[in-house]
Order: structure tokens, then sequence, then C-alpha cells
């Protein structure tokens, strides 16, 4: 029954058999070819990501190397108005040792007693311990700020 039914309709069964393999053979280079223009653009997309990714990391690299430069134009800067200060400072113990020696000389001459040129000695070695310790600590002060500057510029390129 079937073989007969083949024999009768051989030839339309053949135009039907090549039909259906030529519509498979269409579907599947149609797959390939779809396959190859996606992997191609994906392809192409990676390599674009990867070079705004790059050209992103040495915007963010030349600005931080900006605030660096900068936050050391800074510290030196406050180097320099520390070495002023000192400066100043050394000047200023120059003129409380010339003090100390007056009020020991004016002790000695006038017989006042010790205790006034020893009180104005303490003062002096007072306001002279004191100058040191505001020149350390505006050292520190400055050091402390800047580096948080550098920090917080640090911190706001990273979160933008």
């Amino acid at each position: 029954m079937i073989w007969a039914f083949v024999k009768a309709y051989w030839k339309q069964l053949l135009i039907v058999l090549m039909l259906a393999a030529l519509v498979v053979c269409g579907m599947v280079a149609w797959n390939v070819h779809g396959s190859r223009q996606y992997d191609a653009g994906y392809a192409q997309a990676q390599a674009e990501q990867k070079q705004a990714d790059a050209k992103l990391r040495s915007l963010k690299e030349q600005e931080k190397a900006t605030n660096e430069r900068e936050a050391q134009q800074r510290i030196d800067q406050a180097r320099n108005d520390a070495l002023d200060a000192s400066a100043r400072a050394g000047r200023l113990q120059q003129q409380l040792v010339a003090i100390r020696e007056q009020l020991r000389q004016y002790n000695a001459t006038v017989g006042a007693g010790s205790s006034a040129a020893d009180t104005g000695v303490l003062l002096a070695d007072v306001l002279s311990k004191s100058l040191e310790r505001n020149r350390q600590l505006a050292e520190y002060a400055d050091r402390a700020a800047e580096a948080g500057r550098v920090c917080e510029k640090q911190y706001d390129s990273l979160t933008r």
C-alpha cells in the first residue's frame, strides 16, 4: 500500500523532499550567518568597552596625579611658611635671651632681689617653649589638613 503510493507519486514526493531539504539548508545557513554577525558585534562591543575603560582609567590617573601635584605644592608652601615662622621664632628667641640677660643685669645692679629676675626668666622660658610647641602643632596641623584635602579629592573622584 505505501509502496504503491510511493510508486504513483514518486516525482511529487521527490520535489517535496528537495524543497524540505532546501528549506532546512536555508534555515541552517541563516542561523550560522546570524551567529557570525552576533559574534562579530559582541567582539566589537567588547573592544569598544575596553577602549572606553582604558580612557577612563587614564583620565582618573591624570586627575589623581594632578591632585597629588597640587597637594605637594601646598605642602611645600606650608613648609616654606613654617621655615619663615621658624626664622621669626629664632629672632624672637634671640630677643628673649637678650631680655633675660637684661633682667639678670638689672637684678645685679639694682639688687631688687632674685624673685623679679627669676620671674622674668621663667616667663621668657615659658614663652620660648610655648613658641616651639606651637610651631610643632602648626606643622602637624598643616600636614593633617593637606592629607585630608588629598583624601577628599580622591574620594570625590572615585564617587563621580
